[in-house]
């Protein structure tokens, strides 16, 4: 679902994750290509200011998802970590 808001709407992705600068400077852009798909004749380059905001939407996401998977990652090799060292040592 993250996914669909932030390739379809990538303010609305932003102001959910807080990140108001990021939000402003894709609103520009979103807002800028929905002006010229009205014109009808710049829809490619309303297309390209709509991918722009769409991939640095989809970039963030997957750096958090990727960031949330390594914090996972960590804390359980840390609990294997704390129960290998709770065993006693068999000589």
């Amino acid at each position: 679902m993250k996914y669909l808001l932030a390739v379809l709407t990538p303010p609305l992705y932003f102001a959910s994750r807080k990140k108001w600068l990021a939000f402003v400077v894709t609103s520009f852009l979103f807002v800028l290509s929905i002006f010229l798909i009205m014109t009808v004749v710049l829809i490619p380059g309303a297309l390209i200011f709509w991918s722009f905001s769409s991939v640095v939407a989809v970039w963030d996401l997957r750096k958090v998802m990727m960031h949330e998977h390594a914090t996972i990652i960590a804390e359980k090799m840390a609990e294997k970590m704390a129960e290998a060292n709770k065993q006693p040592k068999a000589a």
